[in-house]
């Protein structure tokens, strides 16, 4: 390979990695700045009887929050990827991310098991 092919291929994946540092950075300060507005409206909310009368709408509140940094980081790791700069992880990530699988599934199985003890 020629240097001045080199140089076109430097230049083609430096060009990938602004592209895909400046959609990170977009994604990030779209979710975050959706995480802090409802962050903030929770909390002034809890300044009046209403979510403590519902406490369902600060469970709402709080899944928003946790579906949004789960969007966000999902899409930086795609554009990661994309560019090759994904980390490859070790067996102690892996099993951390499979252990909060099987929390996220713990609700369907309490679920379950409550609606068995009640027939």
């Amino acid at each position: 390979m020629s240097s001045s092919q080199q140089d076109s291929i430097n230049a083609t994946e430096a060009t990938m990695l602004r592209v895909a540092v400046s959609d990170m950075a977009d994604l990030a300060d779209s979710s975050l700045a959706k995480i802090i507005g409802i962050t903030q409206l929770a909390l002034v909310s809890l300044e009046t009887p209403g979510p403590y009368r519902h406490p369902e709408m600060i469970a709402q509140a709080l899944h928003a929050i946790w579906a949004l940094a789960e969007q966000g980081a999902g899409c930086i790791r795609g554009e990661a990827d994309s560019v090759g700069c994904l980390p490859d992880g070790d067996g102690a990530a892996l099993r951390r991310c499979n252990a909060r699988l099987a929390v996220c599934d713990l609700p369907q199985e309490i679920d379950k098991a409550q609606r068995g003890n009640q027939s």
